[in-house]
């Protein structure tokens, strides 16, 4: 029988994870002000000094939380970016495939893909705070050991994006020299889309965007209408 510093780790595969998984879900449901240490310890069913132990502070045990969520982002999106190495995927083809990949993790991960967007805002203010003239590496610095691996996954989580903009100008779906400016548009609003719906798809009635399937449509044509693709009988 597991004792109170004990928890099942199976599904993370070690304590730490589990204690990690566990955390994301407090940080989410809390904020990151709200809870004691004291209080995360019981959330995550192990002792205050077992927590301690693996993280020194509440913000080292976000940061950590933050990053294992964005390694599960980035691992589920380089999966997807495997396939398109292997066969013959259009630009318009990953892009739409990276959009809906994107939006899938945050239905089946909701609490992983929320921590995401709150790391990104906690950054974000991070960098306001910064006194002026300070580059990408005081907010690093600021947000610890975890701030490289971060940045890191952040990149990743878009590596595969990045280098279509010309294939995207070259078949012609777009003007050439527009396709870089088109593509990060475009990337700018299925995020907001799909973050937009992580904050509020328990909004009851009046929630505007209604139903999966509903988004989904709604990424396909902001995708289509960005790169101009038409219908087989125009």
């Amino acid at each position: 029988m597991n004792t109170h510093d004990e928890v099942d780790v199976a599904d993370e595969g070690s304590r730490r994870g589990q204690i990690l998984a566990m955390a994301t879900k407090t940080f989410v449901k809390r904020g990151f002000e709200a809870p004691t240490m004291a209080e995360l310890a019981e959330a995550c069913n192990c002792q205050r000094r077992t927590l301690y132990r693996y993280f020194p502070s509440k913000e080292d045990l976000f940061w950590a939380a933050a990053e294992r969520a964005y390694t599960m982002l980035a691992e589920r999106i380089s999966l997807v970016a495997g396939v398109w190495k292997s066969g013959r995927v259009s630009a318009i083809g990953r892009v739409r495939s990276w959009a809906m990949t994107y939006f899938d993790f945050s239905l089946e991960n909701p609490y992983e893909f929320r921590l995401i967007m709150d790391a990104r805002e906690k950054t974000l203010a991070t960098a306001a705070d910064a006194p002026e003239g300070a580059g990408p590496e005081y907010v690093i610095a600021k947000i610890g050991r975890h701030g490289a691996a971060l940045a890191a996954l952040d990149q990743r989580v878009l590596a595969g994006l990045a280098p279509l903009s010309g294939q995207l100008e070259s078949e012609g779906t777009c003007p050439r020299g527009a396709g870089a400016q088109t593509l990060w548009e475009l990337l700018g609003v299925l995020i907001g889309l799909v973050e937009f719906h992580a904050r509020y798809r328990n909004g009851g009635s009046g929630y505007p965007f209604g139903t999966p399937e509903g988004i989904r449509s709604i990424i396909d044509k902001q995708v289509d209408m960005a790169f101009q693709v038409k219908g087989e009988d125009e």
